[in-house]
């Protein structure tokens, strides 16, 4: 356990580690020498990784979406199927469609504007190290952008007809 200290910038600490599993056998490290500086991540690195995180927040709010329409499909080609045989309402599978779109265009809105700041921020990273990660979560992005959310657009622009299609689809937007 650490206990509190008063330790200003300039002040230097030594310490050792010692880990204890449950047979009681021990680790000891080596000496460590601590020297305690002033705080020197530079605020906006702070400010641009909080983005970062909301960012990466609304990806994954994203992908939870896609994954809602996977589900949605699968209910989608059931009702169609129940309905040609008489099962289901007339009419409901086309409702569950109607559904489906608005999931669809609010998930298109969401990538849409998580794409353009992430563009932004891409613009403010502060090391090139930032500028790769913000890289990558535009590459993640960008796959769901220009093949999954399209084509899923697609496939429910007009009437039932391959429900099969639409799975697959959606399917491809995880």
């Amino acid at each position: 356990a650490l206990i509190p200290m008063q330790l200003s910038p300039g002040d230097t600490l030594q310490a050792k580690l010692v880990a204890t599993d449950l047979k009681g056998q021990t680790a000891e490290s080596a000496l460590l020498r601590i020297i305690i500086t002033e705080q020197t991540v530079d605020p906006r690195q702070r400010v641009w990784a909080a983005e970062q995180r909301r960012l990466a927040q609304m990806a994954d709010e994203l992908r939870e979406r896609t994954s809602q329409l996977t589900k949605d499909s699968s209910t989608l080609q059931k009702t169609a199927k129940d309905e040609e045989r008489g099962r289901t309402e007339p009419n409901e599978a086309q409702t569950q469609l109607a559904r489906m779109k608005q999931q669809l265009q609010r998930t298109v809105e969401q990538a849409d504007e998580v794409w353009e700041q992430i563009k932004k921020t891409a613009r403010e990273a502060p090391t090139a190290a930032d500028a790769e990660e913000n890289r990558q979560l535009g590459q993640r992005l960008a796959q769901v952008r220009q093949s999954a959310l399209p084509r899923l657009k697609e496939l429910t622009s007009g009437n039932i007809e391959s429900t099969d299609l639409i799975k697959r689809a959606a399917s491809e937007a995880n």
